[in-house]
């Protein structure tokens, strides 16, 4: 399936200086279309504007078109796991949210991998490759992932486990698969995914690496 080609824009308190919020600091976004970031603005949402804020505990973002949103100074490799915890506010949009994972590359041949679940229950794993994106995973419902209501808050915890032989997804504390770690990108930068027009609220992103030995497989 054909996406967006990325965009890359940097977000700087400098370059940002004429809104009332200035993006998270160090935060970068590669978005799927051209989007004026509008902290502090009033105006209404559309395809061409979208917030990212600093909101204790967390961030704020309302997407305008989808995108790749990650701090270029948090990076894993090896074995290791990020875990996100995200609220997505009452809406009647399906877009996807989650955690990405093995980013890197120039703008128009950037890398990543995609976990990624929507309000109606299902997860995919997608992998990008400059403006590219292939299906590791398609869009399907797992037992124990629960669809979340349009008129409710919902708060989703989104995992990725990276081991020597494969990467595995957790939603909400239940497995939902592995796939062959060779079969996408899975060690650079990380952070989220977050698709057209979602709404949210982010309470942590925490990786964590693993040390203890892991099992020879014969």
């Amino acid at each position: 399936m054909r996406c967006f080609p990325f965009v890359l824009l940097l977000a700087t308190a400098t370059s940002l200086g004429a809104q009332s919020a200035p993006a998270p600091t160090g935060w970068q976004w590669r978005l799927d279309a051209p989007a004026t970031l509008q902290n502090g603005s009033r105006a209404p949402m559309t395809d061409s504007g979208w917030v990212f804020v600093d909101m204790a505990p967390g961030w704020h973002v309302t997407m305008g078109p989808g995108g790749f949103l990650f701090d270029g100074a948090n990076s894993a490799a090896g074995r290791f796991s990020v875990q996100a915890e995200m609220i997505l506010f009452p809406s009647s949009r399906n877009e996807e949210f989650g955690l990405f994972v093995g980013g890197s590359g120039a703008p128009g041949s950037e890398s990543a991998t995609a976990f990624v679940v929507r309000r109606d229950g299902q997860a995919a794993v997608h992998a990008f490759q400059g403006g590219q994106r292939r299906v590791v995973s398609d869009w399907a419902s797992y037992e124990g992932v629960k669809p979340l209501e349009a008129n409710g808050n919902a708060r989703t915890l989104v995992r990725v486990l990276a081991e020597p032989d494969s990467v595995r997804f957790f939603v909400d504390g239940v497995r939902i698969g592995a796939w062959a770690r060779g079969a996408m990108p899975v060690d650079g930068t990380f952070g989220f995914r977050i698709g057209r027009g979602a709404n949210m609220h982010i309470t942590n992103l925490d990786v964590t690496r693993r040390l203890a030995p892991y099992p020879a497989r014969r």
